[in-house]
């Protein structure tokens, strides 16, 4: 299970730099990822960060707001 643990922490880590990229501010990508999200069915990214699949919603969510997509 170590290995799943360190997989998934390395997952959350890069969804986090994405969204800073995407932000272009911590501040801003952090207050994000505590938000409500409506292309999330209205959960907080934050509580998604756990498992792969919650970081890849949260990935495809940031790559369309990163082509203005913001739905």
């Amino acid at each position: 299970m170590i290995g799943t643990e360190h997989a998934i922490t390395r997952y959350a880590l890069d969804v986090i730099a994405q969204a800073v990229r995407v932000w272009e501010s911590r501040e801003q990508a952090l207050e994000w990822l505590q938000g409500r999200v409506s292309a999330l069915d209205d959960e907080r990214p934050c509580d998604l960060l756990g498992t792969q699949e919650g970081c890849r919603r949260i990935c495809s969510a940031l790559s369309k707001i990163e082509h203005g997509d913001f739905s």
